[in-house]
């Protein structure tokens, strides 16, 4: 509901920029060390209220500029390689999250102290609105492929070398405040409700629940799944970019 009344309440010239801001701080907050060390029944109150919020904000915010995109990027054909792409982010995302968060578990790896989250939640808040920008700037492309590739090291990282998950905390960071930026930043340009329906239903929840899932049939995601993930993902960029020159 959100991101279809952005591009109506603030335009499109710096939609990107308004959509890094708004990710960079709520993954910011909940990086923060007294949301992030809270219970489980403190986050699930904070994403309420985040969610109440949201549909408040949706409700209120006045249409002041066209609602809809004429962008090549929302023809059939483009909209489905932009689903491929952010279908693999996503997976990537949680079969990273999956590894790390068992790790800390199994006290394998344990999340950085107080300095460190509050790092964690600057650097979410600083990619988030320079991806935006970018995205602003019409350099989605490189902005997606970036994402892949700090995901990619996350997951590698994650199941190589326990000495490594410090590391690959920082590239998950950047990847995901990335992506996410660009998951909303599609949706809100577009306005069209059905398009963005779909792109949040197939990305986020069946690519979360794929990534979920091949941490628990795996324990760590073998390197060819990756690399053969991260080349469909490639390649949907190329089809995108080929199709928007037609």
């Amino acid at each position: 509901m959100l991101s279809l009344a952005l591009r109506p309440a603030v335009g499109s010239e710096k939609l990107g920029l308004w959509i890094g801001l708004g990710v960079g701080l709520a993954f910011a907050a909940f990086s923060a060390p007294h949301v992030f060390q809270a219970s489980v029944a403190a986050h699930v109150l904070v994403a309420t209220l985040a969610a109440v919020a949201g549909v408040v904000a949706a409700v209120v915010l006045r249409p002041r500029f066209s609602a809809t995109s004429f962008s090549p990027d929302y023809q059939p054909r483009i909209w489905l390689t932009w689903i491929v792409v952010l279908l693999v982010l996503v997976w990537m995302d949680k079969a990273a999250l999956f590894v790390l968060r068992t790790a800390a578990a199994q006290g394998e790896f344990q999340w950085g102290g107080w300095w460190s989250q509050w790092s964690t939640a600057c650097l979410h808040f600083l990619i988030a609105a320079v991806a935006g920008a970018a995205f602003d700037r019409g350099q989605a492309a490189g902005m997606l492929l970036l994402s892949l590739v700090l995901l990619l090291a996350a997951c590698t990282l994650s199941h190589n070398d326990t000495q490594a998950y410090a590391a690959a905390e920082i590239f998950y960071a950047l990847g995901t405040s990335i992506y996410v930026t660009a998951l909303v930043f599609y949706s809100a340009r577009g306005g069209r409700p059905w398009s963005a329906a779909g792109v949040l239903a197939i990305t986020r929840w069946l690519g979360g629940a794929l990534g979920v899932a091949a941490g628990l049939a795996f324990g760590s995601v073998p390197d060819g799944w990756l690399l053969g993930i991260a080349l469909v993902a490639v390649l949907a960029v190329w089809q995108r970019a080929r199709l928007r020159e037609r």
